[in-house]
């Protein structure tokens, strides 16, 4: 068999509250177990592929990197227009004009960040940028949504937020070819697939600057 190990961030951040004590162990058992007895194992990126190698004590040689690409409705409705877009997301009531932010509400997605350099935006230059977020509310996100959502109320900035919650794929499109830009923080690798998504679909990104993101925008964002 192949297998595909998505990453292994646990190893660099290992008091992620994701990364519980029985998530870290399992996938130190694991990972390693698929790798050694697999024909070839494939990474997302060249560290991806270099920590899978470090990690598991594999040969390189077993090792192949295939990049993400965007996932196929983001290809299929790329040539969506901006009235079919707001008729499509018509029942959210958004602002005119607003920043993009798709994830999961993971703490390593920093949505805290976000909502603070808003907050920061709006004392020091009197400038009030509106936020639309999508993701989970339920379950075991609801945790992390519900503090982000505080820090949201505490800092003055909730009636920027818009959550219209998991919405659907042409939804997420639609919300693409509106936003004035893909802004995401998250502190998650080596890669991530919003700014794909966003560069295909013709949307400004503002990403982090960290593991191998800049590789895959090369040029094409703005880097933080």
């Amino acid at each position: 068999y192949v297998v595909c190990l998505p990453d292994y961030m646990h190893k660099y951040y290992p008091r992620w509250p994701e990364y519980t004590w029985i998530t870290k162990t399992t996938r130190d058992i694991i990972y390693p177990y698929y790798a050694r007895h697999s024909v070839l194992t494939v990474a997302d990126s060249v560290q991806g592929a270099d920590d899978i190698h470090t990690f598991t004590n594999i040969p390189a040689a077993k090792i192949r990197t295939i990049y993400y690409v965007a996932p196929s409705y983001t290809y299929k409705h790329k040539n969506m227009t901006g009235d079919e877009a707001t008729k499509i997301l018509e029942k959210y009531s958004l602002p005119e004009r607003f920043i993009y932010y798709p994830a999961q509400f993971w703490p390593q997605k920093y949505h805290d960040r976000l909502l603070r350099a808003l907050h920061k935006t709006k004392e020091a230059h009197k400038v009030e940028i509106p936020l639309v977020v999508i993701g989970d509310n339920k379950g075991n996100h609801a945790r992390y949504f519900k503090q982000v959502m505080s820090l949201a109320e505490e800092l003055g900035i909730k009636n920027l937020i818009t959550h219209p919650g998991y919405v659907a794929d042409i939804e997420s499109v639609a919300l693409y070819k509106k936003a004035v830009a893909l802004v995401s923080p998250a502190f998650q690798g080596p890669t991530t697939l919003p700014p794909l998504e966003a560069m295909i679909l013709g949307t400004p990104v503002v990403t982090a600057n960290i593991f191998e993101v800049p590789k895959q925008v090369g040029n094409s964002a703005l880097l933080f």
